[in-house]
């Protein structure tokens, strides 16, 4: 239904201009009350589906929340894991180069020459080596 234009307003401003349309299209509706109470109906039913969209939104945001708290978590004992296993490789590896001046496996040919061409202490007393 067409709301009737009348000129009882007369030269106010625009936003209340608007009311008078509207209080003068609900005076001249067979039901005002069912006009309103859709009007009301459907600003209830919009607010609930912007305090639904808020509370979804809030909910995503604490899970992200908790999923960054976990992954730093996670990095940190990661990064606590990789400084021991630093550690660790520093203690083989100088064990390594501890081991490899004295291994006659490195060098066995070096070695060799050194048990065929000393002069061991015993040597001088009559001891009689055998070769291995």
């Amino acid at each position: 239904m067409e709301p009737p234009h009348s000129s009882s307003c007369g030269s106010i401003s625009e936003d209340s201009q608007d009311m008078c349309f509207v209080v003068q299209y609900i005076q001249t509706c067979k039901n005002p009350k069912e006009v309103v109470g859709r009007k009301l109906k459907k600003r209830e039913k919009n607010r609930a589906a912007a305090q639904k969209s808020r509370q979804k939104q809030t909910e995503k945001a604490d899970l992200l929340h908790q999923e960054h708290e976990c992954l730093e978590k996670d990095n940190t004992a990661l990064k606590k894991e990789i400084a021991s296993l630093n550690q660790e490789l520093r203690y083989w590896s100088k064990a390594l180069h501890d081991h490899e001046r004295t291994c006659i496996m490195c060098c066995p040919d070096v070695y060799l020459d050194l048990l065929h061409n000393a002069h061991p202490p015993w040597a001088d007393e009559g001891v009689k080596v055998s070769a291995i």
